[in-house]
């Protein structure tokens, strides 16, 4: 709504209370740091030949079939950005939390 009166009279101790901080949340970054690690595994190109026999006789396994150096390609960006953002996002995790983990 609006801004805070003692930040805007600069009063740093606002009226008694002192100043508050906020953290922010912590554990939301782990889980899906891990999420991203768990798609990093799934999409992983090494694994298609195990997607083409899962998806082989629909229509799915037939796109993949047929454009296998697309969807090759597609897995492995796919996979390597997962894998940088959810290892990120783990780290920040870690290095966030103050007594380490």
């Amino acid at each position: 709504m609006g801004q805070d009166p003692c930040r805007l009279a600069g009063d740093d101790t606002c009226g008694g209370r002192g100043r508050q901080e906020d953290p922010g949340p912590r554990g939301k970054g782990g889980a899906g740091g891990y999420l991203l690690l768990i798609t990093a595994a799934l999409t992983c190109p090494c694994h298609l030949p195990i997607l083409l026999a899962l998806t082989a006789g629909t229509v799915i396994g037939s796109v993949l079939s047929r454009h296998l150096w697309l969807a090759g390609l597609l897995l492995t960006i796919c996979f390597v950005g997962a894998l940088y953002f959810g290892l990120k996002r783990i780290n920040k995790e870690k290095l966030d939390y103050p007594g380490g983990l």
